[in-house]
């Protein structure tokens, strides 16, 4: 006897029809363990699982009932087994076309869970559908929704059900229950010309009065949750409370450990043992207090669960997903704003990589009642060198942010040539991409590298500096010189001289300048108690190289030159410094060079004599060895011939004092010829009023015209300079008062006169959007160095970045929402499942 090789066709429709109630059963079921508090998710998709889920979903591992997950393994073999047999078998697509609102969808039979969600959800009745006629011209009415009684009363018939893909009607009860086969349960019916005989007649049957019966009672049993799947239900949501509040206290100690800079592992991997790092230990901790992570632990160490969400791979998932947070707020603000700059700075790490800090300025509009200017740190960037090359680098993350680079209105890097280089830095490439992305050199560097020209300008200057590194080398050579310096020192610590670090100058000459006399009997002390011959040779020669009233005139002049220096780059590094201020910061030093230079000298001499009467020391510069003068040839008549000076005090005035003055007048002019030309374009707008006369009127056109030109690129404008010009004439009698460009900004964003004065707003706000200094690239570096230690040399790529942010962000990382952080965790580990 022959067996039949392939399934018949009826047998085939309704193992697709069973594929079909599996998957639709499995749609949505994450979402019980995720959903929002506040949040309204579809009943239906909440109830779709026959028995509450194993947390392990969180994971990405979907358990369901057994009868569900059986019927699901059976008709997956028997479909792929036609898909083997029959090449020309429907997709899976095809066999998930039905819809759970439409009856004439429905396959012929229906498990019990998939009724009670039917049910739940309620008969659906699509409104003001426009019915199709039939071949004889008949249709659907919607009267027939309702049943006039003898009294004249008019009752809905709430199981009568419009199928759209049949043209039929069904009684919504006898479809649930299969309690008859007639056409109305089954295939629908549209005899519409009959259908007012039809109803009242099906409503009489005892099979469809039992339906009635049976639909009202279980619709209220589930409303109550009487039903029998109730406890799985109570269970379920006590599950998901637990594993929510469980991921919330482990986001608490990621935030922790992150906004503190502390390590999160420790050598081992391990709970309950010694040197498992700082996030098991917290973790330990919390176990002992509170009562969800005391269950969560018993749990894991009774191995009830698979996954702990404890390993080091979890935590950089947790990282990412909370630095997500925080750089999508940052950018949404960048986006809101339209305008920004970017910073960048580049530093090796603690393994030789090369990290290239991104940051961001930009003016804050979110707030209604105040804007204010912003720079937020956006990541670190690997880079395989920094030179102009890293651009690239830049593109590929302003891509991946959606923020278009186009919008760039500054940049603002150090003074290496490799990024402000104007053939091959970064700033001439990122100039050909936008050219409306202007430049500055950061004030912070450039005051720091005025003071490194100036300490390389003169013999006596190198010797100076070398002879306040040689005091640090020996104080802190051994335990005993550091315990002597204390001892005759207070209050004041000698520092070590870094090109980098800008204060390390004047924190060297100020002990000096205070405490000469203090650190000269140290020294003496040293070279009188020091074991090794050769420190107390070099602390002899140290006591008698600063006892000198020339040194000590040097001190002065030095201290009083960095000071005032120090000051100003100190003000320039706040984020809210703007070209205007910066410049008047910069005009007042150059005037104080100037002055000094003139009258400095004389006034350092005064207070280096109050010195050398502490010391002891006659107050006269040492007279200079006599050697022999060469002569220079002359090439013409007129040039004067070389006069030797044998005055000790006029060669050190001439060869020392003049310059180094010099070098740092002419450096000053030199290095800020940048931020001199953009103010020049811009200034105008910090002081409108001085525009109002009349015969500066013609001045002020011309500025805002040029102004246009300098924002325009290709077709693409900025601003319209005429239009500017009206409304700064206008404004400028608004607001005679006017300080800044921030209190003009301020008054037409709070006033809500954006449409009324929209090129000042836009002019203004480019204006503030322009960095005059880098310093928040080098306070993430700060921060980088703390973070990636030599202890934690091992980080990846993928964790420090992400630390970084949560770190230096902080304001944003602690009003995080962890409901939020959660659903993305939640969603990122189901990635793998289909929900369909």
């Amino acid at each position: 006897m022959a067996y039949r090789k392939q399934l018949s066709g009826s047998q085939k429709r309704k193992r697709k029809d069973e594929i079909g109630l599996a998957v639709q059963a499995q749609k949505g079921s994450i979402l019980k363990f995720v959903s929002h508090e506040n949040n309204e998710v579809d009943r239906a998709h909440q109830d779709e699982n026959d028995v509450a889920q194993d947390p392990q979903v969180i994971a990405g591992e979907n358990v369901y009932a057994d009868e569900t997950q059986e019927t699901q393994q059976n008709t997956e073999q028997s479909f792929e087994t036609d898909a083997d047999t029959n090449q020309e078998s429907t997709t899976v697509d095809t066999v998930l076309a039905w819809d759970i609102d439409d009856l004439g969808t429905w396959p012929q039979s229906l498990n019990n869970k998939l009724c009670s969600i039917i049910l739940e959800r309620g008969p659906v009745r699509i409104e003001g559908l426009e019915y199709p006629k039939d071949i004889r011209g008949g249709k659907f009415t919607e009267n027939n929704y309702y049943k006039r009684l003898s009294n004249g009363e008019i009752v809905n018939r709430r199981w009568l059900v419009y199928s759209k893909c049949k043209d039929a009607v069904f009684c919504f009860p006898c479809k649930i229950f299969n309690s008859c086969n007639f056409n109305i349960a089954t295939l629908g019916i549209n005899d519409w010309p009959n259908l007012s005989h039809t109803l009242p007649q099906h409503e009489k049957e005892q099979h469809h009065i039992e339906s009635m019966h049976k639909w009202c009672e279980l619709s209220v049993r589930l409303k109550n949750q009487t039903t029998l799947d109730a406890q799985n239900q109570r269970l379920l949501e006590s599950e998901k409370q637990h594993w929510r509040r469980v991921l919330e206290r482990l986001l608490s100690i990621v935030e922790y450990l992150s906004t503190n800079n502390l390590a999160f592992r420790g050598s081992i991997e391990k709970l309950y043992q010694p040197q498992n790092g700082n996030f098991l230990g917290l973790v330990e901790l919390l176990g002992k207090f509170d009562t969800v992570m005391h269950e969560y632990l018993q749990r894991v160490t009774e191995n009830e669960i698979h996954d702990r969400y404890l390993g080091p791979r979890i935590q950089n998932e947790l990282i990412v997903l909370m630095s997500d947070k925080v750089r999508d707020k940052i950018v949404s603000l960048v986006s809101l704003a339209k305008y920004f700059a970017v910073i960048l700075d580049c530093t090796p790490d603690i393994n030789h990589q090369e990290q290239m800090s991104l940051v961001v300025r930009f003016v804050d509009i979110s707030d209604a009642a105040q804007i204010t200017v912003k720079e937020s740190f956006i990541t670190f960037l690997e880079v395989d060198d920094n030179r102009g090359f890293g651009l690239q680098a830049l593109l590929d993350e302003l891509k991946r942010m959606g923020l278009s680079v186009m919008n760039i209105r500054g940049q603002g890097y150090d003074n290496g040539a490799n990024m402000r280089g104007c053939i091959s830095g970064v700033q001439a490439r990122l100039l050909a991409e936008n050219p409306r992305a202007f430049f500055v050199p950061c004030a912070c560097h450039s005051l720091n590298l005025i003071l490194c020209d100036m300490a390389e300008s003169s013999v006596e200057a190198v010797s100076f500096f070398g002879l306040l590194q040689r005091i640090y080398v020996l104080f802190s050579a051994a335990a005993q010189h550091w315990q002597i310096f204390n001892a005759h020192v207070s209050g004041i610590t000698v520092k070590p001289l870094s090109e980098t670090r800008w204060e390390s100058r004047v924190e060297t000459a100020k002990i000096l300048r205070y405490q000469s006399e203090e650190v000269y009997e140290a020294l003496v002390a040293i070279s009188e108690e020091a074991r090794d011959p050769k420190a107390r040779s070099e602390a002899q020669s140290l006591a008698s190289g600063i006892s000198s009233f020339k040194f000590l005139t040097s001190v002065v002049i030095w201290y009083d030159i960095l000071v005032k220096i120090s000051r100003v780059s100190k003000i320039t590094q706040s984020p809210a410094m703007q070209l205007d201020s910066t410049l008047t910061l910069l005009n007042t030093t150059r005037d104080f060079l100037v002055k000094y230079r003139a009258n400095g000298f004389k006034a350092a001499q005064v207070t280096a004599r109050e010195l050398t009467r502490a010391l002891g020391v006659e107050p006269k510069f040492p007279c200079p060895n006599v050697t022999r003068v060469s002569r220079k040839k002359r090439h013409t008549e007129y040039e004067g011939a070389d006069e030797p000076t044998d005055d000790p005090e006029n060669k050190f005035e001439v060869d020392f004092f003049n310059v180094v003055m010099d070098k740092a007048i002419s450096a000053v002019d030199e290095r800020f010829h940048t931020l001199r030309a953009h103010h020049e374009q811009f200034g105008f707008l910090y002081d409108i009023t001085k525009f109002t006369e009349i015969g500066k009127q013609e001045q002020l056109m011309t500025k805002c015209k040029n102004l246009e030109s300098l924002l325009k690129h290709g077709d693409s404008f900025d601003l319209n300079g005429l239009e500017l010009y009206e409304e700064l004439r206008i404004l400028s009698s608004m607001l005679p008062h006017a300080k800044s460009v921030m209190d003009i900004v301020q008054f037409i964003h709070t006033s809500k006169l954006v449409d009324t004065y929209p090129n000042v707003y836009i002019a203004t706000r480019i204006l503030l959007t322009i960095p005059v200094t880098a310093a928040s690239g080098e306070r993430s570096f700060s921060k980088q160095k703390l973070i990636k230690n030599y202890l934690r040399s091992p980080m990846s790529q993928e964790r420090l970045p992400g630390l970084a942010i949560l770190a230096i962000e902080q304001d944003i990382t602690l009003s995080l929402s962890y409901d939020d952080i959660i659903t993305d965790f939640a969603d990122k580990k189901a990635s793998t499942i289909v929900f369909h």
